[in-house]
């Protein structure tokens, strides 16, 4: 039988039970059970203390024969409940005082069942609150300070998932900053109630003190202090106060660590100051400095550790933690509790600034942490730093001090070096087996490996982009490869099988890429593979090589996983300098990648998505699609209404927030509009977070009816598609190019899309419109207006869209174009393959070589040429050319600049004319479209941004077109650039005009 997953009870159906924290369903009362018998103990009762019942966690107290302990589930995953369990174990053996861990009769400190941890820990006794008084205050700060000294160098165990907040105050500062635009943003549009006209009145002043907070930080010493690194600063418990610290035998007892992280230690002793002050009413400059001086006498502290915290004091926290809960019920809040709350905020804050004034004069008490010799990075590299350091076994100041980290032009000393060679001598002694393995697959399969990311499953059960394109393309790509796909695990999959000739094997990394990436390398330890080829995680690909120095390497690049916010410089040239190809779903990201990197631009190829032609189709060629529009729209009360659709995850980064407020201007011109909002927080995820609730706040006072659909399954998607008029993408990030796109035209919507990232490339010709200015509604509602005022030009639109998405857009193209990269590296047709550190130096000594021969009239060049091998010149050569679907450009010579040869299919291919258009009124059967969709995609060509925007005679101003080009004109020499073409139209129909672009710009 199954076991019992355990699962939040709070959203169940349990109307009998009065207090859900106070009970847990039976299957995790006899989990419990089964625990316990993992112990050598005898238990005489068991009593539920408390549960968290919107988490999943719970605590007993049980009696045993060897006196009271408790026993605890871990709400969190278990990678990182194993993290805080290690913490618990660590910070006791250092003298701490929290509840000490019991072992299992295995030696172990936990046990696993229902997907959770579990732990069972001496029950102190007794413990009892502190006095809320000051004396009590300073008891807990004292205990506090100890506790975090005696958390310093704690090392988290193998397998667990890394928690730190060390180098997130900015970003944190940030959010919250952000936030307090949607508490006026959300009072705005209540502004009839007498509540929000009090907010308003004050949140100017607290977006003010949030601002002047994170200005302070970025030019304070706290750069340089969190590259002093995590195990000097310890961990912090992060929810620490007047419950979590108990007064017992020796001294204060800090209890329930579930949620401890590394962190500066101040923001613990900061928290609880915040809210003392907040419950004496006012700021108290004596409560004050004697908590700070408990604590200090415990931990002692630093001016600069002392200057940010009386900087976190300054923020606006307990104003954004009582606000905050107004984004769930707006309403009942601002009607009933936001008066009483902003007048005592009002009376805290007037005596804040004067107590902060004074607690800054006490700086000459507290001696410099002298951080000035440490350099200043960005907080995000620190943390990929940091990273790095926990991998390697070292700290992160040993991190920083490799040259090849603080200049990435200098590999030389660093542990990238060392691997090298390593790397190296590896395959010198294994290159007679290598020539053997290659000469054996020439009849062979070749075995072919696709690793997927940590985040989502494939098939795509969950959703996800990544998934839904490695989905798409396998079932071509297994008809002529072995294909195994290695993924992530997932309750509705099996670990390994085979489906549609593909064999799929499955870890769990609990959705973490460090535990990911190390089984991804476990499991090749045992398996070789010709071609691996991983999908957006360059980071993994030092680490492949180094257990796959025989294998091909091929990167596929979803997003700009290449900035230098995610990969440190030294990985991601080792990452660059290892794989053949490097696939990029847009010019975008490609451009972004050769922006950072140029030793990249010969590698990286444009390979636009594709999208389920079968599935999205437009509703009036389907009566099938049509009747579930109908009843969609009934369902709805949306017969007569003019829908416009949004598909995408409920994040800031989408602009779902600022599509409501573009629409409240459309709505002035056109009262017969509505919105439908797609999706959920996260790929099948449905939790209310805190911009979930905020735009649902918004929806609520919207004059036009907004309907939110939440998650909705893969498989059903393309429903909601026949249901709309128009669809949006309002991203206000750089997004790569959100395949959302394609679904649209797939299914003859016109679009309004925003100028971001590698959107614009899909905006072709006469199918979508594209706004220059994401974040001003006015300009979307602009937009909105062309489209919702002329039906003729959404027909049209659609109508290109589709012709599109079925000459261009299909999985059959995009599975080609792959598939042919595949089988030029495999036959070493497009790319010579990998030459170890030692085959590099032979050839420097050979061209050294040359360069004297040719002064003396030597003969012997030629023959040394011969010994470095014919065939790597030539596919050196090959290398240059131009992949068009399975047809080839080849440059002839870069001093000639010109095309060879064009094979005649693919002329005739474009002369015949994939699409002429789309047959009016409904299909007579589902089938007929099926066959015709079929029919339309049965012959492929590659595709290229230029190709699919630029209409002939026009020029693109777009800067990505510069270096979509394979051949850039430079001093009067043509070099290779991109593993791009270029096309514009020609005036010829059965010719393919080469233009003067793809030999010289």
């Amino acid at each position: 039988m199954k076991e019992y997953t355990i699962q939040p009870w709070d959203n169940e159906d349990h109307q009998d039970i009065i207090d859900l924290d106070m009970w847990v369903p039976l299957e995790i009362d006899e989990l419990a059970t089964q625990v316990i018998d993992c112990y050598d103990m005898k238990v005489l009762s068991k009593i539920l203390v408390t549960a968290k019942s919107d988490k999943g966690g719970a605590i007993w107290k049980i009696e045993t024969d060897k006196g009271p302990r408790s026993l605890k589930v871990l709400h969190r995953k278990p990678a990182r409940s194993l993290f805080s369990v290690g913490a618990q174990d660590y910070i006791v053996k250092q003298g701490g005082r929290v509840p000490e861990l019991k072992q299992t009769k295995n030696g172990l400190l936990y046990v696993e069942k229902g997907g959770k941890l579990w732990i069972v820990t001496d029950w102190i006794e007794p413990l009892t609150p502190a006095m809320s008084d000051l004396e009590g205050a300073q008891a807990l700060c004292y205990g506090l300070g100890e506790f975090h000294r005696h958390s310093r160098g704690y090392t988290p165990p193998p397998g667990s998932e890394r928690a730190s907040r060390l180098y997130r105050w900015p970003d944190y500062y940030r959010k919250i900053t952000s936030k307090i635009d949607w508490f006026r943003n959300v009072a705005q549009a209540y502004n009839d109630l007498p509540g929000s006209r009090t907010l308003l009145s004050v949140i100017d002043k607290y977006k003010q003190e949030a601002h002047n907070v994170l200005s302070f930080l970025e030019q304070s010493s706290y750069a340089q202090m969190a590259a002093m690194g995590e195990q000097h600063w310890g961990l912090v418990h992060q929810d620490f106060g007047w419950s979590n610290g108990q007064l017992g035998e020796g001294g204060l007892w800090v209890i329930d660590l579930d949620g401890v992280s590394y962190d500066l230690p101040i923001r613990d002793l900061r928290k609880l100051i915040s809210s003392t002050m907040f419950d004496l009413g006012s700021w108290d400059i004596t409560w004050i400095r004697g908590m700070i001086d408990a604590y200090h006498s415990a931990n002692p502290l630093d001016l600069e550790t002392y200057e940010i915290l009386l900087n976190d004091l300054a923020f606006p926290n307990e104003f954004y933690k009582h606000i905050n809960e107004m984004l769930f019920d707006p309403l009942n809040f601002l009607n009933l509790y936001v008066e009483p709350i902003i007048q005592r905020l009002e009376l805290v804050e007037k005596s804040k600034a004067e107590v902060l004034a004074e607690l800054k004069r006490d700086s000459h008490k507290y001696e410099s942490g002298n951080y000035a010799s440490m350099p200043i990075f960005e907080p995000e590299i620190l943390e990929m730093m940091q990273i790095k350091a926990t991998s390697e076994k070292t700290t992160l100041p040993n991190i920083i001090k490799d040259n090849s980290l603080r200049n990435p032009n200098m590999i030389k000393g660093s542990s990238l070096e060392t691997k090298t060679k390593k790397k190296s001598k590896k395959k010198a002694l294994e290159t007679g087996k290598s020539q053997k393995k290659s000469s054996a697959k020439k009849n062979e399969n070749v075995k072919i490996l696709m690793i997927c990311t940590e985040k989502l499953p494939v098939p795509p059960v969950r959703g996800g982009a990544i998934q839904t394109y490695i989905q798409g393309i396998s079932g071509i790509l297994a008809q002529k490869h072995d294909l195994t796909i290695l993924g992530t695990t997932d309750s509705s999959l099996p670990i390994e099988g085979y489906q549609d000739n593909i064999r799929y094997v499955r870890v769990d990394g609990e959705k973490n890429f460090e535990i990911y990436a190390e089984k991804v390398i476990d499991f090749l330890k045992e398996e070789s593979f010709d071609l691996i080829h991983v999908f957006n995680r360059p980071r993994l690909i030092p680490l492949i090589r180094e257990v796959a120095p025989d294998s091909r390497l091929i990167l596929s690049m979803h997003n700009d996983m290449f900035n230098t916010n995610k990969i440190l410089q030294a990985d991601a040239i080792a990452a660059i300098d290892e794989v053949e190809r490097i696939f990029t779903v847009s010019d975008y990201v490609g451009n972004t990648i050769v922006d950072l990197y140029p030793q990249a631009a010969e590698k990286v190829q444009t390979i636009y998505s594709g999208v389920n032609l079968e599935a999205f189709v437009p509703w009036e060629e389907s009566k099938s699609a049509a009747q579930i529009r109908a009843n969609l729209r009934k369902e709805y009360s949306l017969e007569n209404k003019k829908v416009i659709l949004f598909v995408g995850r409920l994040t800031p980064k989408k602009g779902t927030d600022l599509l409501i407020q573009a629409l409240k201007e459309l709505y002035a011109f056109d009262s017969s509009i509505a919105l439908v909002i797609v999706g959920g927080t996260w790929y099948s995820v449905d939790r209310v977070t805190d911009y979930v609730a905020y735009v649902r706040s918004l929806a609520e006072r919207a004059p036009f009816p907004v309907i939110s659909t939440g998650y909705v399954p893969a498989d059903r998607i393309h429903q909601w598609f026949w249901a709309g008029d128009i669809f949006v993408c309002p991203s206000q990030w750089q997004e790569p190019l959100a395949r959302v796109h394609y679904e649209a035209m797939a299914a003859g919507l016109p679009f309004v899309t925003t100028a971001r990232g590698g959107n614009p490339e899909v905006v072709i010709g006469e199918n979508g419109l594209l706004v220059e200015q994401p974040e001003d509604p006015i300009e979307f509602a602009e937009k909105f207006r062309t489209l919702v005022k002329d039906a003729r030009l959404r027909q049209r639109m659609g109508l290109n869209g589709r012709d599109l998405a079925v000459e261009r857009f299909s999985w059959e193209r995009v599975a080609n174009e792959v598939s042919e990269a595949w089988k030029g590296i495999i036959d070493n047709e497009m790319a010579p393959k990998k030459v170890s550190g030692k085959a590099k130096e032979k050839e420097k000594a050979l061209t050294k070589d040359k360069t004297k021969a040719k002064a003396k009239g030597k003969s012997n060049v030629k023959a040394r040429d011969k010994s470095l091998g014919k065939n790597n010149v030539n596919s050196f050569n090959r290398d240059k050319s131009l992949l068009i679907g399975s047809d080839k450009v080849l440059v002839n010579g870069l001093d000639k600049g010109i095309v060879k040869s064009l094979d005649k299919p693919l002329a005739k291919n474009l002369d015949r004319g994939l699409v002429k258009g789309r047959a009016k009124g409904l299909a007579k059967d589902d089938r007929e479209v099926n066959n015709k969709n079929s029919a339309m995609v049965s012959s492929v060509v590659k595709i290229t941004r230029d190709m699919i925007s630029r209409p002939k005679g026009e020029s693109n101003s777009n800067s990505t077109s510069v270096r979509s080009s394979s051949l850039v004109n430079g001093q009067n020499e043509v070099v290779p650039k991109r593993a791009n073409s270029q096309f514009d139209q020609s005036d010829s129909k059965s010719v393919i005009k080469v233009t003067r672009g793809m030999i010289h710009r």
